[in-house]
């Protein structure tokens, strides 16, 4: 799930409860593409299953390839 932001460079996916977008940040990295995986962002390491996009320094194009590579990963099983 995700909100449209009101402001700022970045965004906010939450994914199952069960992945950990560090782990998917690994294959992400490998397909050519990336993100922030939430943990970073925690003190107490929390939100494991949250990543940050960014949507500022691409343009609409280099986005929507992202999105694909992303679901890409998030498809396998």
């Amino acid at each position: 799930s995700w909100e449209k932001p009101l402001g700022g460079y970045f965004f906010w996916l939450s994914l199952h409860s069960n992945i950990d977008t560090g782990t998917l940040r690994e294959k992400a990295l490998k397909i050519g593409s990336g993100f922030q995986p939430g943990a970073l962002f925690s003190p107490a390491g929390d939100f494991k299953n949250y990543l940050r996009l960014s949507f500022s320094h691409y343009n609409e194009s280099q986005i929507w390839e992202g999105v694909e590579r992303l679901a890409s990963i998030l498809r396998v099983k």
